[in-house]
């Protein structure tokens, strides 16, 4: 069942509460950015044409978490984790393509 406007604004503003300082999303508002549960939130806000987050510290976060080699950890510092390469996270066109492009400096 399709969502209406006004649902759709209420189930993304509540994943918006998630975003934090360091740009990715934890699993509810207050708790650390993780790279899947920002996996997750991004094509939420992609399929119910949301935006209203901060885009550009999603991409930093994103970035953070790549490594040399083109695998990505959790999160910033982590260790690669292989299973993120099933989720279409490396390379990170696919996610970055979802959350839309970094606004212009």
């Amino acid at each position: 069942m399709p969502l209406d406007n006004a649902e759709a604004t209420r189930r993304t503003s509540y994943l918006f509460t998630s975003q934090n300082r360091y740009g990715g999303f934890g699993e509810a508002p207050g708790l650390p950015s993780e790279l899947f549960t920002t996996y997750c939130v991004a094509p939420a806000t992609y399929f119910l044409n949301r935006r209203d987050f901060d885009i550009e510290r999603c991409h930093k976060f994103l970035r953070r978490c790549r490594h040399p080699h083109g695998g990505f950890g959790n999160f910033p510092g982590y260790h690669a984790v292989a299973t993120l390469y099933l989720l279409d996270v490396e390379p990170a066109d696919g996610m970055l393509r979802l959350v839309g492009p970094p606004p212009e400096p």
